[in-house]
């Protein structure tokens, strides 16, 4: 290379001239400038924290789909009128042997309709008050009349999903979904009274999958 102001030759690398001592503009060798392009990458990467974090938000225009929708099932309740059908029976047959005061008849009436009523009333609100909606992305828990609460879980967010049943509800189909998560206003979600509890628990358990894998995530990262 030849300095700019005297003509002498100068090493590719120098940044003066040997002779006059100017200055030499393109003394960056090609080596440096793509060392600092490369230093420069990689102070504007994000740390892996970040980068993980980034896949796991889903993107702006990705859809979110309905793939559930459900309340609280009547059959769960199929036990408590059983029970209260044998409650009533027996007590009509000890009221039998026991007595045949009319008022004492009444009484006993009067005992078990306030039974019965208050089964249905316990039904009726289970039934207006609690909703559920499963999305590719999150499952909604809706509870209250006047006053709703509503919790959201995100489905890549649950580590265990277990579903209960006892014998009368093995018959029927029916059941309690649990849902453990890292959500940590409500690490634990019951789902209760869930009718086709097996097909549920395995809609959201393959929901929780698929967005794993859409967002590249293992379970032990979550």
């Amino acid at each position: 290379m030849k300095c700019v102001a005297c003509s002498a030759q100068v090493p590719d690398d120098a940044a003066f001239c040997p002779r006059c001592g100017a200055q030499l503009a393109a003394a960056t060798p090609r080596r440096s400038r793509e060392r600092t392009d490369l230093d420069r990458s990689a102070d504007d990467a994000p740390p892996a924290a970040a980068q993980a974090f980034s896949r796991r938000r889903p993107a702006a225009d990705d859809p979110e789909e309905d793939l559930w929708r459900g309340t609280y099932s009547p059959k769960a309740m199929i036990g408590t009128w059983a029970g209260l059908a044998a409650l009533s029976a027996t007590t009509v047959g000890v009221g039998l042997a026991l007595t045949r005061d009319g008022r004492i008849w009444g009484g006993i009436f009067l005992a078990i309709l306030a039974a019965w009523l208050l089964a249905a009333l316990t039904l009726l609100y289970r039934r207006l008050s609690i909703h559920y909606r499963l999305t590719s992305q999150r499952l909604f828990q809706e509870r209250g009349i006047l006053m709703r609460t509503i919790d959201r879980v995100e489905v890549i967010d649950m580590h265990d999903i277990t579903f209960q049943q006892g014998i009368i509800e093995r018959l029927l189909g029916v059941g309690t979904i649990q849902i453990r998560s890292s959500d940590r206003t409500d690490p634990t979600l019951w789902m209760r009274g869930i009718e086709n509890v097996g097909d549920v628990a395995a809609k959201i358990d393959a929901a929780r999958r698929r967005e794993q894998v859409r967002r590249s995530v293992r379970i032990d990262q979550i």
